[in-house]
C-alpha cells in the first residue's frame, strides 16, 4: 500500500470557532488533540469550491491508494452545512472541523506575521489556515483535515459565549438597593482600601 501524502492548502479568510491551539483539547472521550472549527462563507463561492476540489483530490488519493480503486460510498467527510448545526454564528457558512493530536499549530497574527500568543487569539476571529486533508480508513472511511498552522489577519466578536456582568444585571431594579460609597484609586483603578482593611484581613479566617 502506498503512504498517502495527503493535499497540504491554504485558504482563507474564515472565522475561527472552537479555538484550541495553544493547549490540547478532549472531545467526546477522544483522545486530546489541538483544534478548531473554521466557518466558511457559503458566499465565498471561490473559497468554497477550492475547498472542495482539496478533498476531491483527497478523495482521489485514497481511492488509488487506500480503497482498492473504487470510492466508497457515504464517506465521511470533515465539513458540514452551518445551517443545520442549530448555531446561530454557522448559518451561511460550511463548517471545517481541522486538528492536530501530534504537533501544536503554528500561529501568526497581522500583517508582520509575528508569533501568536494565547491573549491574542479567540473564537470569533478570522484569518486564514493551512491544512492537510488525508483519506482514512479505520473500518470507518473518510477524508480528514489535519491543523498545521494558523494566521489571524483580523478580530471579531468573540464567539465564546456566556454574558457579562452589566448584560447579567441590566434589568434589575436598584431604586431600593442600598450600595457603600466606594472610592476608586484614579491611578490603580482599584478601590481604596479602608483604614481598618489590613487588620481586618488578618482575622478574616476567625
Amino acid at each position: 500500500m502506498s503512504k498517502l501524502q495527503g493535499i497540504k492548502k491554504s485558504f482563507g479568510p474564515v472565522r475561527f470557532s472552537f479555538v484550541n491551539v495553544f493547549e490540547k483539547t478532549q472531545f467526546n472521550n477522544n483522545e486530546p488533540q489541538y483544534s478548531l472549527r473554521a466557518l466558511i462563507p457559503k458566499s465565498n463561492t471561490a473559497l468554497v469550491e477550492e475547498i472542495q476540489n482539496a478533498i476531491n483530490l483527497a478523495k482521489e488519493e485514497g481511492k488509488s491508494k487506500l480503497w482498492g480503486g473504487s470510492m466508497p460510498e457515504n464517506l465521511s467527510l470533515t465539513i458540514h452545512d452551518g445551517d443545520k448545526t442549530g448555531r446561530p454564528e454557522e448559518e451561511g457558512h460550511w463548517c471545517l472541523n481541522t486538528s492536530n493530536k501530534n504537533r501544536q499549530p503554528g500561529v501568526i497574527v497581522g500583517k508582520d506575521r509575528h508569533k501568536g500568543v494565547k491573549e491574542e487569539l479567540k473564537s470569533g476571529d478570522y484569518g486564514l489556515i493551512n491544512v492537510t486533508f488525508k483519506a482514512y480508513d479505520y473500518g470507518k472511511k473518510g477524508v480528514s483535515s489535519f491543523l498545521n498552522s494558523v494566521w489571524k489577519t483580523k478580530d471579531g466578536e468573540s464567539l465564546a459565549g456566556g454574558s457579562t456582568p452589566e448584560e447579567d444585571f441590566k434589568e434589575v431594579d436598584t431604586t431600593h438597593i442600598e450600595f457603600d460609597d466606594i472610592q476608586i484609586d484614579p491611578l490603580t483603578g482599584e478601590p481604596v482600601a479602608s483604614p481598618h482593611s489590613d487588620f481586618e484581613s488578618e482575622f478574616s479566617t476567625f
